[in-house]
């Protein structure tokens, strides 16, 4: 991720988890714990804030657009739509089958 304050979190959990491995006292320990755990909710929060962020800019393209490719890719992007990848077969002879009707027949 590229959000400066997300990082400064991260950095920061690591250097309380370095702490929290090297501290043996249950106090401290304690105090460690609610710490990393403030931190994790944070960054969560933050990164649900960038989510809605990046979605309403989705949803700025897709009303200004004319382009109805443009508008259906950013449509798939903003549902969250991933196309399936594709599975590699080959035959006995090692070749490769491109088509799924080949694919099921090989692997049946």
């Amino acid at each position: 991720c590229n959000d400066l304050e997300i990082r400064e979190m991260s950095n920061e959990k690591k250097e309380l988890l370095n702490q929290l491995n090297q501290n043996n006292t249950s106090a401290d320990r304690s105090v460690l714990r609610t710490k990393i755990n403030r931190i994790q909710n944070d960054t969560r929060k933050r990164i649900k804030l960038l989510q809605g962020k990046h979605a309403d800019t989705l949803a700025k393209e897709i009303n200004e657009t004319d382009n109805s490719r443009a508008c259906f890719a950013t449509t798939r992007q903003l549902a969250g739509i991933k196309r399936a990848p594709t599975i590699s077969v080959h035959d006995k002879n090692c070749n490769f089958i491109g088509t799924d009707a080949g694919k099921a027949a090989t692997l049946k």
